[in-house]
Formats: structure tokens, C-alpha cells, sequence
């Protein structure tokens, strides 16, 4: 399936990043995914029912929309406001 890096709409020139994934190591594998382990306190990655793809911090205290989904992806955790 694709993933799509999401660019917020007040960034210029920037085209997002994709990448073809089809399981949980994979989305490790892509290095605009992966960079977000190394920034403040990593939680987990996980994921909402319209397809966002969530960095999660400090326990789910706090969250980024990192990229978009094409289908929901068996195994990464469903997101969930805390």
C-alpha cells in the first residue's frame, strides 16, 4: 500500500514523501517514518479509521498526523485521542 508524508498547508515547496509499504517493518524501513523515533519522547506509531498516520509522544499525551495511509495496515495500533 502507499503512504503518504504529510506537508502542513503553510509549507512551500515541498513535495511529500511516498513509499510503498506492506507491514509494520516496512513503514521502519522509510526514513521520513522512521526519523520521528529520535524526536522527543517516541510512544508509538499508530493509526486512525480515515487512514492518518499518527507519531504518538509521552504515553499519547502528544501526537503528530505524519502521513496517510492508503488502507487501514493490519497490526499498527488503532489511535486513539487520550
Amino acid at each position: 500500500m502507499m503512504v503518504r508524508q504529510h506537508i502542513p498547508n503553510f509549507v512551500d515547496g515541498v513535495e511529500p514523501g511516498k513509499a510503498m509499504v506492506e507491514s509494520l517493518a516496512d513503514l521502519d524501513q522509510v526514513q521520513w517514518i522512521r526519523s520521528w523515533r529520535y524526536y522527543g519522547d517516541f510512544y508509538r506509531f499508530s493509526q486512525t479509521p480515515d487512514g492518518c498516520l499518527m507519531a504518538e509522544f509521552q504515553s499519547g499525551a502528544e501526537y503528530w498526523v505524519i502521513g496517510y495511509l492508503e488502507q487501514p495496515m493490519p497490526g499498527l495500533p488503532i489511535w486513539m485521542h487520550r
